[in-house]
């Protein structure tokens, strides 16, 4: 354990002092960011009572020409109605329509309100850095491992004393640490946009912030996800011995699967049940959430996604092992 400890050291150290895992941070952080304005925006938007549509004539075209324009409901229940050229007639009817939109904006006030302030806007921020996550730590793991065949380092990193498999598990520690030290920092940078945008609007009459532990948990589900996903790549590296096709093989995959199963699915209901255990389908089923306990209805649980990434896991990490054990050390690939 100390080599694998002392290895994890050495891989972290040359990890910090390399470009790609911090503009690839850059991106995920950006990215975050739109679970918190995005709602922001939304939320000010019913703030303002919402808009109906009505029909305008002449106004536009010629004469008869009709089109439908849409109106704020401040401006229609306004006494008098703020609408130029509005047919006096049209009032009563548009402010039907407008009581039924406020009180619609009204319910749906709290839950805009959550999505953009601590800590429900965690949740939102761990979704969207998960979509593309699963991405980045595809790009990275591959660079971390492909590097050293590339390079042609391997050899001289053996020779030192480090034992094939603790490299690997170095390798694959190092990833890990670096996917949570990521959502950390989204964490960080998320809880500031959310305190910001918190004090420039005040909160719906009769909010109740959500607790911390779905917050807590939603970091868990977006670190865990990226689990499998590392282990996949590092294995598809280590068997092509490259970086560019550990990287291409691996984000094709979770691109072309779902895909692929769409197009299947058309053909066939059966399809649904490899569908359930095939790995990128349970990625997304793990970080949107899943559902509580086996047998809940509208979809598979939580902890099915858990077992099936598990199993996967477990699988590409021992058959990575087992190929860096078993194969010889190539001179440099250059890929």
């Amino acid at each position: 354990m100390n080599i694998v400890a002392r290895s994890t050291a050495w891989e972290w150290f040359k990890l910090r002092r390399r470009w790609m895992p911090w503009i690839l941070l850059i991106v995920v952080v950006l990215f975050s960011q739109l679970g918190v304005w995005p709602a922001y925006f939304g939320y000010n938007e019913l703030g303002r009572g919402g808009q109906v549509t009505m029909v305008s004539s002449g106004q536009f075209g010629g004469p008869g020409e009709q089109r439908p324009i849409s109106v704020e409901c401040a401006d229609v229940m306004a006494e008098p109605p703020r609408v130029a050229d509005l047919d006096p007639a049209l009032v009563p009817g548009l402010r039907v329509q407008c009581a039924e939109v406020t009180k619609r904006a009204a319910e749906q006030l709290p839950i805009a309100y959550a999505n953009f302030t601590l800590p429900g806007s965690i949740g939102q921020a761990m979704t969207t850095a998960s979509a593309l996550g699963s991405i980045l730590i595809a790009v990275l793991a591959a660079s971390t491992v492909g590097v050293e065949y590339s390079w042609g380092t391997l050899r001289t990193v053996l020779v030192r004393g480090t034992g094939r498999w603790q490299y690997l598990a170095g390798k694959i520690a190092v990833l890990l640490l670096a996917a949570l030290a990521a959502l950390i920092v989204v964490v960080g940078v998320t809880a500031v946009s959310s305190l910001v945008a918190q004090s420039l609007v005040e909160a719906p009459a009769g909010y109740v912030a959500p607790g911390w532990g779905d917050a807590l948990g939603a970091i868990g589900r977006a670190w865990f996800g990226f689990v499998p996903m590392i282990a996949l790549v590092v294995l598809l590296t280590v068997l092509t011995s490259s970086t560019a096709m550990g990287m291409a093989i691996g984000i094709g995959y979770t691109i072309a699967e779902p895909l692929i199963m769409l197009l299947v699915g058309q053909l066939s209901d059966r399809v649904t049940v490899v569908t359930d255990y095939l790995l990128a389908a349970n990625i997304n089923g793990w970080t949107g959430g899943g559902a509580a306990a086996f047998g809940a209805a509208g979809g598979l649980s939580s902890l099915h996604h858990f077992i099936v990434l598990s199993l996967y896991t477990v699988v590409f990490v021992a058959l990575a092992a087992w190929l860096i054990e078993s194969r010889d050390v190539t001179k440099a690939t250059g890929t």
